[in-house]
């Protein structure tokens, strides 16, 4: 029918890799698509080794010893690779 809506997923991507949204920026593209109900569904794709640097640098001082950051990045892959997918 001509009256039914369809939604197509948009992808965002920027030339220097980073979106600002409100002031803070994300690395890597974006997909939005709706879901069932037309609630909003943004997934933000990055590569594993940015999203690691990410979640290191944010979460423990750059100060730490080398052993403490690995196993920050450590458990930070374990996490990613046990959620991979679930969006």
């Amino acid at each position: 029918l001509l009256s039914e809506q369809k939604a197509v997923p948009v992808f965002l991507s920027t030339d220097d890799g980073v979106l600002t949204v409100n002031g803070r920026g994300y690395r890597g593209t974006f997909e939005i698509t709706t879901d069932d109900d037309g609630g909003p569904i943004v997934v933000n794709t990055v590569e594993t080794g940015v999203y690691l640097a990410s979640v290191v640098g944010s979460e423990e001082p750059s100060t730490w010893e080398p052993e403490a950051l690995a196993a920050q990045a450590i458990a930070a892959r374990t996490y990613l690779l046990t959620h991979l997918g679930q969006h």
